[in-house]
């Protein structure tokens, strides 16, 4: 009777917390989904005594306080007062404050000190500039523009806004100067590479910029007048809100209080510059390392949709690091920064034994830096809303502007799907190297007619491993045919066969990384800092091949244009391109280019491409989205790593209706009901790869990885998924994304401006949402 009893009061109190967004079912979410956390924060009024008005724009008043080197920015909007630092005292200042005052005032008026905030952290949570140099022994230290010693000062330029932040360091001598302007969206830094001077210039490793604005939490200690000192611990109020940071799609890193020391997320925009590394060989990692950004973006929220800003380099973006600290690592704040990186140290070997030393690159890094804060306020209903949807849009607008992105205009109704075929690679015998042939070209015309017989009309694909050498050992820059996967005729006719029946073919290679003993290195492949060919060692045993290189810029871009001529021959109007899309080198040969040449070289040589040729592009980063069409491997999971708390479709809200997006191929764990759940609140479309033979004849290739690519086993399944995703994104593909929300854990609305909605529902449990019923791990379309 008592068990019936607490069965019923359970029941009703479920009943009575119900919402009709709840699910009543255990949904719990994971760092994979995106949580429903609607707290709000509470707006404090800030006291400007210390501060002095320097500039109005807009909706923001912009204020600065010269001895501890913070802008603060007054949002009229609702009050809310954004700071650049801390603005917290040194102990030594604290000490000198509380000496002053007799005994009996101490216990009231001596102020508290910071806990775990040494003298160089207080001295970079009041900075507007910390510089990161390289000190006798190679380790590197740490100054910022506020610390004792160092002067620095905000002097006006023409009183519209601008200004010119002038720091000037002694040890070592290092002379900065930055840009600043202030407007209706926020704060804007330029540093000129001029504006970098001083004789240990050289020694500089990086630049950072208000490393602690949009920081929460904190510890201080009081002062205990039993024990004459601060020995009372107080945490500070802990904003609620997260950074989020450019990791897959998109992750949140949540403001909370940890039980044990994270490390800090540290992403490099577009990937780590091989050529510039620690060593010149590296291996694969047997763990799951951080996604490569492909944007130069991150921002902070403060509350449920009231505060948010979004910071994005314009300049410099090749040389920047995101870096977010999350409370227990060092201090007790969650914090986080641009980091634009100046030298680095590497390893010059000297003899064939590998004997060398460490050393830094000859002269420091040559270029410009331009970072953006733009400050959201709000819940969307006037302006960019104050949360990840909000940053994205705002960053969208940017793009638009700086012509990094058009917007599609010859969308079709019929949502398209992507089918790449992987046709050879090759494997050791007791003979030597094998060619595996694992799909053809009439193979592939048979695949494409059965998939149009059966109602998929939009499709577009791509052909691996179509030549002499198989996808390993192929030359990236010419278009050698083999017999036994198909000669040239073959080809085209398997091209004219393709646009019979409306599918656009192209021929997909990866420019930058390839096999020394496929491809010659010299005259091809980049050169590290210490002069040796770089190396990329594959962990696995038994493959035909398990060391790459990397083309230099110049080579790659001479491949693609080659191949692409070569294959304009065929009647194709498309091209796949891997690796130049995602990989950006400097290369230390004879003719040398460094990082920013390279990002540069590349835009302009993609920009000659014929604009009626397609571009399908892999993982492209920032610099190459303008020339792209179809975004293929699209991310839609974060790294996962302890200290991101959500995943968030950025990447997808920031592209979509400017290019076609691709999930990651649904042959490998990518193709339960979730995942195509997420294609839709994601607005991807489902993508395969796939083989004429089954997959197990790949064993002992370097295209092992492909396990399940078999056509006879997927058909049905592209048909179904296809299916479903077509189903509900056909109804907005043609119009814009203006909102998503989580209403609930596991329950997604995605909104459009045709007035569609679209309702996710992830959980196990059927789901009402305004009225309309979802099912369990379904969606509905409400028009």
């Amino acid at each position: 009777m008592f068990l019936l009893k607490v069965l019923l009061v359970i029941v009703l109190f479920l009943g009575v917390i119900s919402t009709p967004y709840m699910a009543l079912a255990r949904y719990v979410p994971t760092s994979r989904d995106t949580q429903f956390i609607h707290t709000p924060m509470e707006i404090h009024e800030f006291d400007f005594t210390d501060y002095e008005f320097i500039h109005e724009a807009g909706d923001l008043r912009f204020y600065f306080r010269s001895d501890r080197d913070i802008i603060a920015v007054f949002d009229l909007r609702n009050g809310y007062t954004w700071t650049t630092g801390l603005d917290v005292a040194l102990d030594e200042e604290v000490d000198l404050i509380c000496n002053d005052l007799d005994p009996q005032e101490r216990a009231a008026s001596c102020p508290p000190k910071e806990n775990r905030l040494n003298a160089t952290f207080t001295n970079m949570a009041n900075s507007l500039i910390t510089i990161e140099f390289f000190d006798a022994s190679h380790s590197i230290q740490r100054l910022s523009s506020a610390t004792q010693g160092v002067h620095s000062e905000l002097r006006p330029l023409g009183g519209n806004g601008e200004f010119m932040f002038d720091v000037s360091f002694s040890r070592p001598n290092i002379q900065i100067s930055v840009h600043i302007i202030l407007d209706e969206n926020g704060i804007h830094y330029t540093i000129e590479n001029e504006h970098i001077s001083g004789d240990d210039q050289h020694e500089l490793a990086a630049i950072l910029i208000t490393p602690f604005l949009g920081a929460s939490g904190g510890e201080e200690r009081l002062f205990n007048p039993e024990t004459n000192t601060h020995d009372i611990l107080q945490r500070k109020e802990r904003i609620p809100g997260y950074f989020f940071v450019p990791d897959g799609p998109g992750a949140l890193i949540r403001f909370r209080e940890n039980n044990t020391s994270l490390l800090p997320y540290v992403g490099v925009v577009y990937g780590e510059n091989y050529s510039e590394a620690e060593f010149f060989e590296r291996s694969e990692t047997s763990f799951v390392p951080l996604q490569n950004p492909l944007i130069p973006v991150f921002g902070a929220a403060h509350g449920y949709n009231q505060n948010a800003f979004v910071a994005f380099a314009t300049q410099g973006d090749e040389h920047m690091e995101i870096i977010v600290s999350p409370e227990e690592n060092m201090t007790a704040y969650t914090w986080g920064y641009p980091r634009f990186v100046m030298n680095t140290l590497y390893y010059q070997i000297f003899n064939r034994r590998g004997q060398g030393y460490f050393t830094l690159l000859p002269e420091r890094h040559q270029y410009d830096i331009q970072i953006s804060y733009h400050f959201l306020q709000g819940d969307g209903t006037e302006a960019h809303a104050a949360n990840y949807f909000g940053m994205a849009k705002a960053y969208q607008e940017v793009l638009l502007a700086q012509g990094h992105l058009t917007r599609k205009t010859n969308i079709a109704k019929q949502m398209p799907v992507r089918i790449d075929f992987l046709m050879s690679d090759m494997r050791n015998t007791v003979l030597g190297r094998q060619h595996v042939v694992m799909t053809t070209p009439s193979d592939i015309s048979g695949m494409l007619t059965e998939l149009t017989e059966a109602g998929i009309t939009n499709i577009n694909g791509g052909l691996l491993g179509f030549g002499q050498g198989g996808l390993t050992f192929a030359h990236p820059g010419r278009m050698n045919f083999r017999r036994a996967i198909g000669n040239r005729r073959a080809f085209a006719d398997l091209i004219d066969t393709a646009a019979l029946l409306n599918v656009d073919l192209s021929f997909s290679q990866d420019y930058v990384m390839f096999s020394p003993n496929g491809t010659t290195e010299r005259n091809h492949a980049a050169r590290h800092a210490n002069g040796w060919y770089m190396r990329y060692h594959l962990l696995s045993m038994g493959l035909p091949e398990r060391t790459f290189t990397f083309a230099r810029p110049e080579t790659s871009m001479e491949w693609l244009t080659s191949q692409l001529e070569a294959q304009r021959s065929l009647g194709i109007t498309s091209i796949t391109i891997d690796g130049i899309s995602n990989t950006l080198l400097s290369d230390f040969s004879r003719n040398p280019m460094t990082r920013t040449e390279a990002k540069y070289f590349i835009m302009a040589r993609m920009a000659e491409i014929d604009e009626e040729v397609m571009i399908n592009a892999v993982a492209p980063n920032l610099y190459f989205l303008g020339q792209v069409d179809r975004f293929l491997q699209t991310p839609v999971f974060s790294s996962q790593h302890l200290i991101q708390t959500d995943t968030v479709p950025f990447l997808q809200i920031l592209l979509f209706g400017m290019m076609e997006l691709y999930a990651p191929y649904a042959n490998f764990s990518f193709k339960d009901q979730a995942d195509v759940l997420r294609m839709i609140d994601y607005n991807v479309m489902p993508s395969f790869i796939l083989t004429d033979l089954p997959s197990h004849y790949l064993s002992g290739t370097n295209s092992a990885n492909f396990y399940s690519t078999e056509f006879e086993s997927y058909l049905d399944i592209i048909i179904n998924i296809y299916g479903m995703v077509n189903e509900a994104l056909r109804e907005v593909n043609q119009s814009v994304w203006i909102n998503r929300e989580v209403v609930a854990d596991g329950v997604v609305v995605n909104t459009y401006s045709n007035g569609v909605r679209i309702v996710i529902n992830y959980t196990d449990s059927a789901v009402v949402v305004d009225g309309t019923r979802v099912e369990a791990l379904s969606y509905q379309v409400v028009r």
